[in-house]
């Protein structure tokens, strides 16, 4: 992941070798979150859940293997 000014990116690199995975998505958990983000991927929004409990932000994405790139602004 990386911060920027109003958030933060996740990058999903591309799979790579001959392993063919048995699962379709992939969750992606954020802690240390104090509010709920705006939650977007390719330039579409993406449901995002967020936990004030514990200060998790939790996205789950499709995994097709070619990568994804999650952007969350707070």
């Amino acid at each position: 992941f990386r911060s920027t000014a109003n958030g933060l990116t996740v990058k999903v690199f591309p799979r790579e070798g001959s392993f063919s995975p048995w699962w379709s998505a992939l969750a992606i958990e954020i802690y240390g979150a104090e509010k709920a983000p705006l939650a977007s991927s390719a330039g579409a929004p993406v449901k995002a859940t967020y936990d004030s409990a514990h200060q998790r932000v939790i996205t789950v994405i499709s995994d097709d293997g070619k990568g994804a790139e999650i952007q969350l602004a707070f």
